[in-house]
């Protein structure tokens, strides 16, 4: 109903005069039955529900009633039913009654409107000059609204009868034996299958192209959607060896999009290095690189943020590769100045003199295994800290991505 903010209330004590909750109207509260909660919330936390002292009473139950001298007799048949597709066809069938004691002459409408109680769209108005007489109904079908196209966007709204007599203002027609408004939900328009299915399963996960110009390489899923309720997305891409590769991988949608497109689905995204473990959703972009040692193939997993809901996206895939150095191969001093070497408990790394923007800085182990990751590495007068205290003793790699190459340096962790 109302929120009331700003209010200071010290321990022991309470308002002298109360507090007042008031609402021009909430046309969403539909008749029906509810209860009236009090909530407070102190600062900074969450809304709790005002206490019952035995004496007072908290949700108190109220009835919301429509009455009117115009009723609802019949119910609403929604034709193709309450779930609407945008820019499919709408038709609705009702009748009413007079309850009133004169003869109704006037019109009579249907409209779409958003939960606040603003007009959505019209479905259709009638002219009454002949007069419904007090006590009559319409014979069946009754009034027919309609068909109409659909053109609001995807959402809830309540469907309403007004009725406006002699022109002098329009009224909720009554809903004392039938609801009126009615919920009604709108859905996008359906969706053909895009190019990249079937591939609704991991072992049918598309295979993107991969081209490197130099040792960076993009690819994305232009075009692609969830054009059905079920529908799950997989991709892959293919990473010849001798390479070790950084992927900066996002999801644009509805919800987050940084290219300039429009989408209209909310999505999920997941990937996988050996086809079977799958790393946590992510919601549209991931704070680091995937790390890809010596190549291989890499699958994707996009899914909607809801089930069930359909839409367009677009996977975005960055790739920078390196050629895969082993352990042996590197000389001790050379590629990336860091002290000390060996090291204890933090080594210090030299950013500065590494061309392009640091996406992260890796400790590889002799198998080649990822020891430790350190996603977008915050440095200070260029020189960023690695803290090794927890890194077992012994010969490592440390490998610096950036979006334009992939530099690497031997380090001795000993103690």
């Amino acid at each position: 109903m109302e929120t009331l903010t700003g209010y200071t209330l010290p321990a022991g004590n309470f308002y002298n005069n109360g507090l007042t909750f008031s609402t021009a109207g909430l046309f969403s509260m539909v008749p029906g039955t509810y209860y009236v909660g009090v909530f407070y919330r102190p600062t900074g936390g969450d809304w709790v529900l005002v206490g019952d002292n035995g004496s007072y009473t908290n949700f108190a139950q109220v009835t919301v009633i429509n009455p009117n001298d115009i009723e609802v007799s019949q119910a609403m048949a929604v034709t193709p039913g309450t779930t609407l597709t945008q820019g499919g066809q709408v038709s609705v069938t009702l009748n009413v009654q007079n309850d009133g004691f004169n003869t109704f002459i006037g019109q009579y409408g249907l409209a779409l409107y958003n939960l606040d109680g603003t007009w959505a769209q019209d479905i259709g108005v009638l002219n009454e000059n002949n007069g419904l007489p007090s006590g009559y109904t319409y014979n069946p079908p009754g009034l027919t609204f309609g068909p109409v196209a659909v053109t609001i966007p995807p959402g809830t709204y309540l469907l309403a009868m007004q009725h406006n007599p002699n022109n002098t203002g329009w009224q909720l027609t009554g809903s004392s034996y039938f609801d009126n408004p009615i919920f009604v939900t709108v859905v996008g328009a359906s969706l053909s299958p895009d190019q990249y299915e079937a591939n609704n399963a991991a072992a049918q996960a598309y295979s993107l192209p991969v081209n490197f110009a130099g040792n960076n390489a993009s690819t994305n899923t232009t075009g692609s959607n969830l054009h059905v309720t079920t529908d799950l997305d997989f991709y892959k891409v293919v990473l010849p060896g001798g390479y070790d590769y950084s992927i900066t991988a996002r999801v644009h949608d509805s919800y987050d999009s940084d290219n300039g497109n429009s989408y209209s689905a909310d999505a999920l995204w997941s990937y996988s290095t050996d086809g079977n473990t799958w790393s946590a959703a992510y919601d549209d972009v991931m704070t680091g690189p995937i790390v890809v040692t010596g190549g291989g193939t890499v699958t994707f997993h996009v899914a909607p943020y809801f089930a069930g809901e359909t839409g367009s996206y677009l996977l975005q895939l960055d790739m920078v590769r390196a050629p895969n150095v082993g352990i042996a191969e590197v000389v001790t001093g050379s590629g990336i100045p860091v002290f000390p070497n060996p090291a204890q408990e933090r080594l210090n790394v030299d950013l500065s003199s590494i061309g392009g923007t640091v996406r992260a800085m890796e400790l590889i182990d002799v198998r080649g295994s990822l020891v430790q990751l350190e996603a977008l590495p915050t440095s200070r007068d260029g020189w960023s800290e690695l803290n090794i205290a927890s890194v077992s003793e012994g010969s490592y790699i440390l490998r610096i991505v950036t979006d334009e190459a992939v530099r690497t340096q031997q380090i001795v962790v000993a103690r």
